[in-house]
């Protein structure tokens, strides 16, 4: 499984490695490839994309899951693209969700992910808040869509940042979007001459 780590200090350095398994074992999902772990201070946050059934339907949900810097050990996973992650009127079965990735940015934990709606044929960029009991409610929000894919999240003068490429006009093209406030400003990185993609 791929995995990603970071580990963030007050001083703002930061350093990656390659870890195990959460909790060793997977035990109890069917998890995929796509994991993503932050170290803030004392708190790890790990991401991770598992099967979610609801009688015969199957879709792929984010989990986290909270461990200790100190003594190892990690929380029961919770489900963070469940109910609190789409409107009231939506059923968060109907979406696939991929490819979570982690920062820490302004003081808070944010995660980007790729999510696909039932019966469509591209992904949308979205971000969330999320906090020791998971997703904070109502902070989910559709920031790209046009086949957006390979979101990475970075903080940037003390806000939260993030880079992703998609095919919105027709050929793929690499674009950047900082928060400022309740907004997200866009900018187009890449041409669009010819294909870009996964920007770090």
């Amino acid at each position: 499984h791929d995995r990603q780590v970071h580990r963030s200090d007050p001083a703002g350095g930061q350093a990656a490695a390659a870890v195990k398994d959460a909790d060793g074992t997977g035990r109890g999902f069917r998890g995929a490839p796509h994991r993503s772990l932050k170290r803030y201070l004392h708190l790890l946050h790990g991401i991770f994309q598992a099967q979610h059934q609801e009688g015969a339907r199957i879709s792929y949900q984010l989990y986290e899951a909270r461990g200790s810097a100190r003594t190892g050990r990690w929380s029961e996973p919770v489900l963070i693209t469940g109910e609190g992650s789409v409107s009231s009127s939506e059923d968060f079965t109907l979406f696939q969700n991929q490819r979570p990735n982690v920062c820490s940015a302004g003081g808070a934990v944010y995660v980007a992910w790729e999510r696909r709606e039932r019966y469509s044929a591209s992904d949308s960029i979205w971000i969330a808040q999320i906090d020791r009991n998971g997703l904070v409610p109502y902070t989910a929000e559709k920031i790209a869509s046009g086949n957006s894919r390979r979101a990475v999240l970075f903080p940037l003068d003390g806000t939260v940042a993030v880079t992703w490429f998609d095919s919105r006009s027709g050929v793929e093209a690499v674009y950047f979007a900082r928060r400022n406030g309740s907004l997200w400003e866009e900018e187009k990185v890449s041409s669009g001459k010819a294909p870009h993609l996964f920007a770090y």
